[in-house]
């Protein structure tokens, strides 16, 4: 049993490799059609040399760039130029095409074989990461423009009006309210300026002190859970900011480009925080059809589930 299937070891490999001659071939791919044993053997190797090619591709060349600077150190002679594989108790040697010899001698490594395989294909999930983060947000200077709008409203309040108005659950005068109000959007400009900054650190304090005393207000304090959540994503503190991205996306009044944002960076985060979750968040968004990392998100859920 073990000489029979080392011979079909060896007819595969030299298959592969194109060494057989034509005749050779045309026999081989009719024993294909009928030997079963022989045919399990041939498509185990395509599948590994197809995980090969296609999702390790680089770091087999690198392997190969490696091994050939090191026997370029060597003294080269004929014999020298044919590497030779034990496997087994047989010997291959490498011939025509050595991507194709490499990728059968390590299929014949057995259990080893598929320790390599599985040790190259996983994911590098900071490379991902970073190949799918954006940090700026485009809308930064529209966000900016709206509340320096509000800043320069008035409602023509003057200091001889005793009028009283309920800010922040409190009954005040107009007036002070007014002051109140402008001091609120500038605390919430000089937060989103500092972002604009790429002054992640002190963005991150100044949003959530405003987090903290403006939790009321609406559509701006929505504005301020998104940015303070971007802040902390920019400083690497995912955890943080998914806990904030979460609380943005439960608010009833936000942004639906903000929510778009939101959603792909808290699925995206669960690569360096959970890799089991990231199929689920990124799932929600490649079935929504309006959303703008919808295509975004099936191309990485494909990637991950190869």
């Amino acid at each position: 049993m073990d000489k029979e299937l080392n011979q079909n070891e060896q007819r595969i490999i030299d298959y592969l490799d194109g060494v057989l001659s034509e005749a050779e071939s045309k026999q081989f791919e009719n024993d294909l059609d009928n030997d079963a044993s022989l045919k399990s053997e041939f498509e185990k190797y395509q599948k590994l040399i197809l995980g090969i090619k296609e999702y390790e591709r680089e770091k087999i060349r690198n392997i190969i760039s490696n091994s050939s600077d090191h026997k370029s150190e060597q003294p080269t002679t004929n014999k020298q130029n044919l590497k030779t594989f034990k496997m087994n108790d047989s010997t291959v040697q490498k011939r025509r095409n050595p991507w194709y010899s490499i990728a059968a001698a390590f299929f014949l490594v057995a259990a080893g074989a598929f320790w390599f395989l599985n040790q190259n294909t996983e994911p590098d999930y900071n490379k991902l990461f970073a190949d799918n983060y954006k940090k700026e947000v485009e809308s930064v200077d529209s966000h900016l423009k709206q509340l320096g709008t509000k800043l320069l409203a008035s409602r023509g309040v003057t200091e001889k009006d005793t009028g009283t108005v309920l800010y922040n659950g409190e009954r005040i005068l107009a007036l002070e309210a007014e002051q109140l109000e402008k001091q609120r959007v500038n605390n919430l400009m000089d937060g989103i300026t500092k972002f604009k900054s790429a002054d992640w650190k002190n963005a991150t304090i100044s949003l959530n002190t405003y987090c903290e005393s403006y939790a009321t207000a609406g559509e701006d304090y929505s504005k301020a859970l998104f940015y303070l959540a971007k802040s902390k994503m920019n400083e690497s503190r995912y955890t943080d900011a998914i806990d904030d991205y979460n609380k943005f996306l439960n608010q009833s009044t936000k942004d639906q480009e903000m929510q778009d944002i939101a959603e792909w960076d808290r699925a995206i985060s669960y690569l360096q925080v959970d890799q089991n979750k990231v199929i689920e968040y990124l799932d929600e968004i490649a079935q929504n059809k309006r959303h703008k990392f919808q295509d975004d998100a099936k191309g990485l859920m494909d990637y991950l589930k190869a």
